[in-house]
């Protein structure tokens, strides 16, 4: 709007910022001198002239950095430029991710946040937060691989086939179903030392395949 004053007078003109706004600038259309500081965005003018003076704003923008091992991240891996104010969820679309030709698998089981993000969480969903700074964020994964348990003859064998995190220590128990049945030894992936042991500890450093022989 305008307003007369007095030839050769100073006046300053100030801002406000609005939300998540800012205040970048006030242009002249004369000789004021221009002076802005971060606290009261404050332009002094000396109307020596007919003077126009606008105030210009603008939308603040923060990095988001986006880590993750494997899988497809929303927002994605990298550095991503968002508005303050926001309210932003973070996911990764696909958490199951098959290693080796199906042998391992990486599962995303959680975050961790800086900044405007959540410091940690479990699962593959941040929620929804307020964007207001420089942030980071972590999708955490581990490394699974599978157990394959079978049973020959009259028996049975306690653990269950599946996937199971790496360097997962087990105790296997095999149990003959039958009277005058007795357990004989295991075959697959034990080392000889320890294919009578029973119970048998198993270290799962990798993909195994273990049965038990009953006769």
């Amino acid at each position: 709007h305008a307003v007369e004053l007095f030839p050769g007078s100073n006046t300053t003109f100030s801002g406000s910022v609005s939300g998540f706004a800012m205040t970048f600038d006030f242009t002249p259309t004369g000789n004021g001198a221009l002076r802005i500081t971060a606290t009261s965005l404050v332009l002094a003018v000396t109307m020596d002239m007919p003077q126009a003076v606008t105030a210009n704003f603008c939308r603040i923008y923060y990095p988001l950095v986006v880590a993750s091992e494997y899988g497809n991240a929303m927002p994605p891996v990298g550095t991503n430029s968002v508005a303050a104010g926001s309210n932003l969820t973070c996911t990764v679309t696909n958490p199951v991710y098959l290693l080796s030709g199906g042998k391992t698998q990486a599962v995303c089981y959680g975050w961790t946040g800086g900044g405007s993000v959540p410091a940690n969480g479990l699962g593959t969903n941040t929620g929804s937060f307020l964007f207001t700074n420089a942030s980071s964020l972590t999708w955490n994964w581990q490394t699974n691989v599978s157990l394959t348990v079978a049973g020959t003859g009259y028996g049975s064998v306690n653990a269950t086939s599946g996937w199971y995190r790496l360097d997962t220590n087990l105790s296997l128990f095999a149990t003959p179903g039958l009277d005058f049945y007795a357990f004989q030894q295991w075959q697959g992936d034990v080392a000889p030392v320890n294919q009578y042991d029973n119970p048998l500890s198993l270290a799962l450093d990798r993909t195994r395949a273990v049965t038990g022989v009953f006769a």
